[in-house]
């Protein structure tokens, strides 16, 4: 039985950088809605403003790191694990921010 030789293939791919970058963003966002949450429960629920900022903030992060992680998909000859990694932890970062933001519009419209 014959041996074969060439069991490489090579590729022009390359790892996507912006995918990287809105991994990284949509981490943070992640990070900072666990810490939220955290500081939230440990203090009752009386949080600062500078920490609702925070959090609008982690929002508006997580929502950007969506879209670039979209955007860097798009982007030819790069390896797909990156950007679809991104694109997952930055959907959930932000649907679960935005949930958390709707549920606190209900709750102070209903008192």
């Amino acid at each position: 039985m014959a041996r074969r030789t060439n069991r490489f293939q090579f590729t022009n791919k390359r790892h996507s950088r912006l995918g990287a970058l809105s991994l990284v963003m949509g981490i943070i966002s992640l990070v900072s809605l666990l810490f939220c949450i955290l500081y939230a429960y440990i203090l009752a629920g009386e949080i600062p403003r500078i920490m609702v900022m925070a959090g609008v903030l982690s929002v508006i992060l997580g929502c950007v790191a969506f879209f670039e992680s979209i955007r860097s998909r798009r982007d030819p000859d790069v390896f797909m694990t990156l950007p679809n990694v991104a694109l997952v932890v930055s959907a959930i970062a932000s649907l679960l921010w935005i949930l958390i933001y709707i549920r606190g519009l209900i709750i102070m419209l209903t008192n």
